[in-house]
């Protein structure tokens, strides 16, 4: 008998058929490594299937009303949960901010640990899908994202509150020896430095604070 994840995989399926990501990927590949990264932390079947599901809502056909009845009000309720609104009437940068803001505040108002993880694990695919398309297409893959041509640049600020570390004062690894004979550590922050036009480190205010600009 099919259970309500494998169901939940016909159903994304057939709602996504045909659909693309922004990066040229079949769309459908996206909601899969959700549900397989959020597998990797629970073996709940609501939230797997909400998982592979969660998207439905925002780029398909998909109503609340059909996904009640195919399944049960815990996937709905997750999948609501995960699903932000469009405002079409602000600007993409306010629209944006807004519903981060929102997305953050459901995280800090539901009891259920299976929305967080469905969230974590949807960004951690975002980010894999980001990569690969720099791999692919170097730094014009940003070029697809929402970002505001005016400025010609990129600009992302990292903060926390550890213990003052400048990673910039790690020394470039030797690239022309073997894996096996170069000191540990270093390499990533190495390429990093190479493919931004400008990075810099500051500890101020009990904050590391570094900072990545790419023009473009």
């Amino acid at each position: 008998m099919e259970n309500i994840f494998e169901k939940a995989c016909q159903y994304a399926l057939i709602k996504h058929k045909n659909q693309y990501r922004k990066d040229g990927s079949i769309y459908i590949l996206h909601p899969f490594e959700v549900a397989t990264i959020a597998g990797t932390m629970t073996n709940d079947l609501d939230v797997l299937s909400a998982a592979v599901l969660h998207d439905v809502l925002e780029d398909s056909d998909a109503s609340l009303i059909e996904i009640k009845e195919l399944f049960n009000d815990r996937v709905c309720k997750l999948i609501s949960l995960e699903t932000e609104e469009k405002y079409p009437n602000l600007s993409k940068k306010d629209s944006w901010k807004l519903r981060k803001i929102e997305a953050i505040k459901r995280l800090e108002e539901t009891d259920d640990i299976g929305f967080k993880i469905i969230y974590l694990a949807d960004k951690l695919s975002n980010i894999r899908s980001l990569l690969r398309d720099i791999n692919n297409n170097g730094i014009q893959a940003f070029n697809k994202l929402d970002i505001d041509k005016e400025k010609k640049n990129i600009k992302i600020t990292f903060e926390d509150n550890g213990i003052p570390f400048n990673p910039l004062e790690k020394d470039d690894p030797n690239i022309d020896l073997s894996i096996n004979k170069r000191k540990e550590g270093g390499l990533g922050i190495f390429i990093v430095k190479k493919m931004m036009d400008n990075v810099s480190y500051e500890y101020k205010n009990n904050k590391n604070i570094f900072v990545i600009e790419k023009k473009y």
